[in-house]
């Protein structure tokens, strides 16, 4: 494996190669994040557009195939819960109170996943935020709720009989990630902020598999008890061929770790550590490079490996 250090002006040259990449159709081609702001990639080039949000850290958009438009996730300023905005950047009539990702504060607390049946239903995942668990909240929560895009003449709504409903209650330290099964099923990725391991929810036509095919791992240099801040700060990253995960996290020291990954059967196996920081993560298009940054962006060669 080789270390490169490239300049932060890189770095952002590759967050907006990667998901024209990666994205099989259009369903990653327009992006709502930050401050009121957005970005429309159907183009080829990033045009600057607006939303309605004001999420500083996790939010998610969903479009068409075709690249339009059809809702997204996160947080408005001053707001103690979530919201989800159609296309028209208004809020679903269902779509407040939304639980999780509190003030739009959790490292990837959020994530839009289609149903595999392709009904038109989307569920939109959250986690808690470390803000939860310094208000006294003693547990760290996976939930979910279902938006249907076949409500209001197609700009759809959150269903009310599923909304925030609670996964987990002990498996999410602001992290969850997504890859493909083996199946045509997906599997939703999360770590366990008290000890480590990886849970695996299978989400297939039959619904979401709420029992999670658990991966342990011990680590001395792993935290067991939560903090007075709530939480172990982590990254997950699948690679684009969803073989590999690479996960970074802070405890008593910074860590970034590799780990093989089965689609089949949803386990992790072979860990592997290759470095001392705990900064996001991103694999390049081919999945031969590792990317991270906080500051300057650093390359890991893991074809060598």
């Amino acid at each position: 494996m080789t270390l490169t250090k490239f300049s932060t002006l890189y770095l952002l040259l590759i967050c907006c190669y990667i998901p024209l990449t990666t994205a099989a159709q259009g369903e990653n081609n327009v992006w709502a994040f930050g401050d009121s702001l957005g970005l429309d990639f159907n183009t080829g080039d990033p045009v600057l557009t607006g939303s309605s949000m004001k999420s500083y850290e996790s939010c998610a958009t969903v479009c068409d195939p075709g690249g339009k438009l059809l809702f997204y996730q996160g947080s408005a300023d001053g707001a103690k819960t979530g919201f989800i905005w159609d296309k028209t950047h208004t809020v679903m009539p269902n779509g407040s109170g939304i639980l999780g990702n509190l003030a739009g504060s959790a490292r990837q607390g959020t994530c839009i996943v289609p149903f595999p049946d392709q009904s038109g239903k989307y569920y939109v995942f959250t986690t808690s935020t470390m803000e939860e668990i310094m208000a006294g909240d003693t547990l760290t929560y996976l939930r979910y709720s279902v938006v249907d895009m076949n409500l209001r003449g197609g700009l759809g709504d959150v269903d009310p009989r599923y909304k925030n409903i609670v996964i987990n209650t002990s498996t999410s330290s602001e992290t969850i990630t997504l890859t493909k099964a083996t199946d045509c099923a997906l599997w939703l990725i999360t770590n366990s902020p008290d000890t480590l391991s990886f849970n695996a929810y299978k989400i297939g036509t039959a619904g979401i598999e709420t029992t999670p095919v658990v991966s342990g791992f011990p680590s001395p240099r792993y935290k067991l008890k939560k903090d007075a801040m709530g939480f172990v700060y982590s990254f997950l990253e699948m690679s684009p061929n969803g073989r590999l995960l690479a996960f970074s996290r802070y405890d008593y020291f910074p860590l970034l770790e590799l780990y093989d990954f089965d689609p089949a059967t949803g386990l992790f196996s072979n860990q592997r550590v290759l470095d001392d920081i705990s900064d996001p993560l991103q694999f390049s298009p081919e999945g031969t490079k590792l990317y991270t940054s906080w500051g300057d962006l650093l390359q890991y060669d893991i074809s060598l490996l």
